[in-house]
């Protein structure tokens, strides 16, 4: 028989990398760019960070609501790694 390695946890180191830029940094973005969607930029979210810059943070309620989502640790990254405190 032939022994295959465990299985992983499914990210590599690249993705853990990225996973540990995470809440500090984000959290930051999200008070003082988010307005401008740069939070969302930030976590790989191009989309919705275009529209949130086109709506100017959805005049500021959607702002909040990212800040407390990520202050909560309630948000994740675009490939679902949760953001870590450092």
């Amino acid at each position: 028989m032939v022994d295959y390695p465990p299985p992983h946890s499914g990210n590599n180191a690249r993705e853990d990398l990225y996973a540990q830029e995470g809440l500090d940094n984000t959290l930051l973005l999200s008070i003082f760019l988010g307005g401008l969607g740069v939070d969302r930029f930030y976590l790989g979210y191009t989309g919705l960070g275009i529209l949130k810059l086109i709506t100017c943070g959805g005049l500021g309620i959607w702002g909040i609501i990212d800040i407390i989502l990520i202050a909560t640790g309630k948000m994740k990254d675009a490939q679902g790694n949760e953001l870590l405190k450092k």
